[in-house]
């Protein structure tokens, strides 16, 4: 009985090798060092690559209203700073009243391409707040501080904003004229605002 094979060694450079003929099969050669160094580098290149994409509204993270006021606490007790609370709206609307404890942060002050602000970084939580759900520059402010790499998991958007924070009854700052002056220390009032004192 003949094999329906060619022999290797009486074939003709125009026949091509048979299919699965264990003899003539070739074998591939190993990656090695090299290869696993070309994989690598091609998988941080396009780790780079993908850090530099666009920071859409769906890469936002919401925080809910207990989970602000969970780390608020913890930080008002001084054992650690988990949050910073950011108000990204103009300094008189701020000076109008914010969340306590909030700073005003605003678009012009950070910059991706900058370096990372310290007392940013050192927060386990960053949240953004503006007046309400349909505040554009909180979106704004979140998806800038997410682009300058203080990561997606750790800033975060209280979307329900002052408007929640305020039907719920929790404490409000206020800055008077004379505060910005420097002339007069606040002190909390009956109704949970804070506002100069006489």
């Amino acid at each position: 009985m003949q094999a329906n094979f060619v022999d290797a060694a009486v074939r003709t450079p125009a026949q091509p090798a048979p299919v699965g003929c264990p003899r003539t099969r070739r074998r591939r050669p190993r990656a090695g060092w090299w290869g696993l160094a070309v994989i690598a580098g091609a998988a941080v290149a396009g780790g780079l690559v993908g850090c530099n994409r666009e920071v859409t509204d769906k890469d936002i993270r919401l925080v809910s209203i207990a989970e602000v006021r969970q780390w608020q606490r913890i930080t008002e007790r001084g054992d650690r700073s988990p949050m910073l609370l950011v108000d990204p709206r103009g300094e008189r609307l701020y000076n109008a009243g914010h969340i306590t404890g909030a700073e005003n942060l605003r678009l012009e002050m950070v910059d991706a391409e900058d370096d990372r602000d310290a007392r940013i970084e050192k927060r386990d939580h960053i949240v953004v707040y503006g007046d309400n759900p349909g505040s554009a520059v909180a979106r704004a402010m979140t998806k800038r501080l997410i682009a300058a790499g203080y990561g997606r998991g750790k800033v975060r958007l209280f979307a329900g904003g002052l408007d929640e924070w305020r039907r719920n009854g929790l404490p409000i700052t206020r800055i008077t004229i004379e505060e910005q002056r420097g002339a007069v220390p606040t002190e909390p009032s009956a109704d949970g605002v804070e506002a100069a004192s006489p």
